[in-house]
């Protein structure tokens, strides 16, 4: 099973391969599907770090003007958040969010964003299947 590969590619310091086969002429992949219409707004800086509460001010003030949030990605040390929601609700989110963060882009904080966006005529892909990970796809 997927427990004794894994622990078996740790051994042999390799990736696990996916256990789950394929007939012939069958691909992992069952389907591709998209939201349009999609802006990221983007939230950057120190400030972001480990604080809760940065994270709790944003999405309380997504909530109040009743924004959805259709995906979130952050990185990994921390320093941004991304957010996707409708192109419809960027430019009063974006308001919004300056407002609420207003002190902290303010340079003499202690706590910084440096920077709040909007990237405008964005999708989200989602592919869906079974048995995609770990395994190479053949090009086209």
């Amino acid at each position: 099973g997927w427990a004794g590969e894994v622990k078996t590619a740790r051994k042999q310091l390799r990736k696990a391969a996916c256990p789950v086969p394929l007939g012939d002429n069958s691909a992992p992949i069952k389907g591709v599907t998209s939201v349009d219409s999609v802006a990221i707004l983007n939230v950057q800086g120190t400030g972001l770090m480990p604080s809760v509460e940065m994270s709790s001010r944003l999405f309380s003030v997504l909530h109040r003007e009743r924004v959805a949030v259709l995906m979130i990605s952050q990185a990994s040390a921390d320093s941004s958040i991304c957010l996707g929601i409708q192109e419809s609700d960027a430019d009063r989110a974006l308001e919004a969010v300056r407002a609420e963060f207003f002190r902290e882009l303010d340079a003499t904080e202690n706590i910084k964003i440096s920077g709040i966006s909007i990237e405008e005529d964005k999708s989200i892909v989602a592919v869906i299947g079974e048995g995609m990970a770990f395994r190479a796809l053949n090009p086209l």
